[in-house]
């Protein structure tokens, strides 16, 4: 990643929450975009956090119910 990444900010010691939307449309494809961006997520927090990271996946039919899988998340609070 060529670009400067920053997480939000958060107190070192509390986990920092992520929770990331895939389709299950092209489900090979959207596997490696997965693992890619847990790779750099992990590379990113651990040079500007000091608590643990979780990352949760949920997984929806396709690009269509991702906002609204979004932002039932976010009235949720997970």
């Amino acid at each position: 990643m060529n670009q400067t990444s920053k997480l939000p900010q958060a107190a070192n010691a509390a986990a920092l929450r992520i929770a990331v939307i895939t389709a299950q449309w092209h489900a090979d494809i959207v596997a490696q975009a997965h693992a890619g961006l847990l790779a750099e997520l992990q590379l990113i927090h651990d040079s500007h956090h000091d608590g643990p990271l979780q990352v949760q996946r949920f997984e929806v039919p396709g690009a269509f119910e991702m906002p609204l899988h979004a932002q039932s998340l976010a009235a949720s609070g997970c």
